[in-house]
């Protein structure tokens, strides 16, 4: 393998919670008189921090939500997934294949991650080598966070690849140095072609992209 390590987003990537936190997302918004599709939660609000997510929120509302909307949402959030989280298809195939450390590097915090890759049964694979962006105050599409996972790990970042699912995760691997792969489980992947980014649709596609 071409790579001493492989960074991995969470949501999206590794486990399917990007349609089953905005399915949350939606239905919280309907309470206010927004409807969206899943599809446009999905665009609008995949890869970002909850802060930048609830920014949004506000503006296509225009006005505040309540000061507890956050904290709910988290908590509806973390029931949901306990109750209907999957890995994404093939994960787990992989990671088994994989010789070189494997890390995982989010936007989210410390707390979502372990619940999201304890209920799918993904968590072994990474051990203590899970990096959120609160640790390090630097959020995709910034390069620290990859950056700070690379530290870590101890490792060059020229010989770090990264699997995102996000234009955002896409930018922030290409900024630091970093090869990226973007994983398009569902659409063409377009968006994910930054640079000379490649893109797979199914975990089965990647190991031969690693060598």
């Amino acid at each position: 393998m071409r790579f001493k390590a492989i960074i991995f987003d969470c949501d999206g990537t590794l486990v399917d919670s990007e349609r089953v936190g905005n399915q949350v997302i939606i239905e919280s918004l309907r309470d206010f008189g927004l409807h969206l599709d899943l599809e446009e939660a999905v665009a609008a609000f995949a890869g970002r921090k909850m802060t930048d997510t609830l920014a949004i929120i506000e503006a296509r509302l225009g006005h505040p939500v309540p000061t507890d909307y956050l904290t709910q949402l988290r908590a509806q959030m973390a029931t949901a997934f306990k109750d209907r989280l999957e890995a994404m298809e093939g994960v787990h195939d992989l990671l088994k294949t994989l010789k070189v450390p494997l890390s995982v590097a989010s936007n989210g915090p410390h707390e979502k991650m372990q619940v999201s890759l304890g209920v799918t049964g993904l968590l072994h694979y990474f051990e203590d080598r899970i990096f959120s962006a609160y640790e390090c105050n630097s959020w995709k599409p910034e390069p620290g966070l990859f950056l700070f996972a690379a530290n870590q790990l101890g490792i060059d970042p020229a010989h770090c690849a990264v699997i995102e699912d996000s234009p955002l995760g896409i930018e922030a691997a290409l900024r630091a140095g970093m090869t990226p792969f973007g994983y398009a489980p569902r659409g063409d992947g377009s968006a994910l072609r930054l640079g000379s980014t490649e893109v797979f649709h199914h975990m089965n596609d990647l190991a031969p992209l690693l060598c």
